[in-house]
């Protein structure tokens, strides 16, 4: 409020100045008080009206190494809208997750391990180099895939992995019927399908997930 004073959990005041302002981001008010709700300019947006579409046309704008040229940014915009809404729409309609999560976290989960990967393009960033690879665009392809799995894929339990694990083989070989009217899957409706010019630039490793809730012997 005017007082410009904000009130800690172990009772320290902190005086703001005049030019300083708070802007908080809460998932709820449940454990707000009256007090703080009345001195507080609400703003409440659901999550599906935003989506995870801003998000990533920042984070392909402005996050990514320098190194990673506008033509191999367009290539990963092509993979997101190809496989991010089919890959969320099967999780949420057929897979059984062990800890709950969002549709904003999962994306921004495959973003944030995507980059943790690309060691090869910051260094060639900071040394104003090429980066140094065979084949570049297999490469981004492959990143991005692992990442896909060990982001979306990696929030489910065994037999809910084995069905995402079917399901996103036959979708990276446009198996998956792209219109809105399918009948193989069940991903909701109007959901349509943006399979690009060009599939994977890389082959996907035919390894079957163990059913088994054991070990490797």
């Amino acid at each position: 409020d005017d007082n410009k004073k904000l009130c800690l959990n172990s009772g320290e005041i902190i005086q703001m100045s005049a030019a300083m302002n708070l802007i908080f981001e809460v998932q709820d008010l449940a454990v707000a008080s009256p007090a703080t709700v009345s001195r507080c300019g609400m703003v409440y947006t659901e999550p599906a009206q935003i989506g995870w579409r801003p998000m990533c046309n920042a984070w392909l704008a402005h996050r990514l190494p320098a190194t990673i040229t506008q033509e191999q940014r367009h290539r990963l915009h092509e993979l997101f809208e190809w496989l991010m809404d089919p890959c969320l729409a099967f999780l949420r309609k057929h897979c059984k997750e062990l800890v709950a999560t969002a549709d904003i976290n999962l994306p921004i989960s495959l973003m944030n391990l995507f980059w943790s990967l690309l060691d090869e393009w910051r260094a060639a960033d900071k040394a104003n180099a090429v980066v140094k690879l065979e084949n570049v665009d297999s490469c981004l392809d492959s990143l991005f895939l692992f990442s896909l799995v060990w982001s979306m894929g990696a929030t489910c339990d065994r037999p809910s992995a084995n069905k995402f694990e079917a399901f996103l083989r036959q979708l990276l070989s446009k198996k998956v019927d792209a219109s809105v009217e399918r009948t193989d899957f069940d991903l909701g409706p109007g959901l349509a399908i943006k399979y690009p010019e060009q599939l994977l630039n890389t082959q996907t490793p035919e390894v079957a997930i163990a059913t088994s809730s054991q070990g490797p012997s």
